[in-house]
């Protein structure tokens, strides 16, 4: 049996364990993408209902079972010994925690992806402005860094984004677990799709980084490469390196806010690379000017939206990085009706992005809101 074949089978021994488990009713909602147990108690996040608990409640004892059979499948411990557990398998990301860390219950967190797309329109966390704004970036080739909390939608941004690109350009794709589905979504895109080899229980010699996969990548000849999220040096200085070589750049990564994208990405650059600070925020600030923020709320269900898209114009040694807010979304409350409603501020393009639009013969598609007769909101 070759290893191919062998890795196969163990795949869907481990899918056949998970959907006759308590997890079956969740995961065979299209629309649960997250399934939590906190020792105590399951909840699940819905794109529709947002966060709730169900009615049926698993026994901590079923989800530590499900745990040791799931590692024992894939010679993996789970013990005192080796208390956390972490898998990727069909379109499954799964974590345990043993209760010698976790002291009131064994955890588990999953993430189901499927190959399709959470966000069918653009307006649906935008308005049609930003949304044509946002079209237009992807398809003029400039770097853009999406930032937000857990499960306010980066990934399903990203991958409709990657639906701008136009079908004749190449797309490389690289994730540590197969989330994005590109090849899927998009049949007629030019899509190389990588996956990096990181497991802690991989010999040394197997693995594969992302700075592996992105050389690999850039032999490929692509116009756009993605990095589905960078957690990490290894991918912080993978996606650089990219950028740097005039390639158009996508990722995502956790920051409280758009302008707060460079200096998370020079934190974990600096966890691999010793780089002077100012040298690195022009790098990221020139290649990859295009910061997004997303958040979530719960009313009347889940709702993901676009709260800000900044332009990163510089970067120095005194002021740290220099942006310009392109769009923001903020709330008023009318104290006659009693109301809370969104209220959409623009700001200008720099000359430098509009003469790239220029270039592409897109700018007159641009709306009036982003060209230069606005002034833009400074930090």
């Amino acid at each position: 049996m070759s290893n191919q074949v062998k890795l196969r089978k163990e795949e869907e021994e481990l899918i056949d364990i998970t959907n006759n488990s308590f997890l079956k009713p969740y995961l065979e909602d299209k629309d649960i993408t997250d399934i939590s147990f906190n020792g105590t108690d399951l909840r699940v996040q819905h794109n529709k209902k947002g966060r709730f608990i169900p009615a049926e409640q698993p026994k901590e004892d079923e989800v530590l079972s499900l745990a040791k059979r799931l590692a024992d499948h894939s010679n993996k411990g789970f013990n005192n010994s080796k208390p956390i557990l972490d898998l990727a398998y069909g379109n499954l990301r799964m974590n345990f925690v043993g209760d010698i860390v976790s002291p009131y219950g064994t955890t588990l967190a999953a993430r189901s992806s499927r190959p399709a797309l959470a966000i069918d329109d653009l307006t649906s966390i935008t308005n049609e402005k930003v949304a044509t704004l946002l079209d237009l970036l992807v398809k003029s080739e400039v770097g853009i860094a999406i930032c937000g909390r857990t499960g306010t939608g980066k990934t399903e941004v990203l991958k409709k984004l990657m639906g701008s690109t136009d079908d004749s350009k190449k797309i490389c794709l690289i994730e540590d677990t197969m989330d994005s589905h590109l090849k899927t979504l998009y049949p007629n895109k030019d899509i190389n799709s990588y996956r990096v080899l990181l497991d802690k229980d991989r010999p040394e010699q197997t693995k594969v980084s992302y700075m592996d996969a992105v050389e690999t990548g850039l032999r490929n000849n692509p116009d756009y490469l993605m990095i589905s999220e960078i957690r990490n040096g290894d991918a912080t200085e993978g996606l650089l390196e990219a950028a740097l070589t005039d390639h158009a750049v996508m990722t995502s990564l956790h920051a409280s806010e758009a302008s707060g994208i460079v200096s998370r990405m020079i934190s974990l650059y600096k966890t691999v690379r010793d780089k002077d600070e100012v040298l690195l925020g022009k790098d990221i600030v020139k290649n990859i000017p295009i910061g997004l923020h997303m958040v979530c709320e719960e009313k009347k269900g889940y709702v993901r939206y676009l709260k800000e898209l900044v332009e990163f114009t510089g970067f120095d040694a005194e002021k740290g990085v220099q942006w310009n807010s392109i769009f923001k979304t903020r709330k008023e409350y009318d104290e006659k009706t009693q109301k809370y409603s969104k209220v959409y501020e623009y700001g200008s393009l720099s000359e430098n992005l509009l003469n790239k639009l220029k270039d592409k013969e897109i700018y007159h598609l641009l709306p009036d809101e982003f060209k230069r007769k606005n002034l833009p909101l400074t930090a």
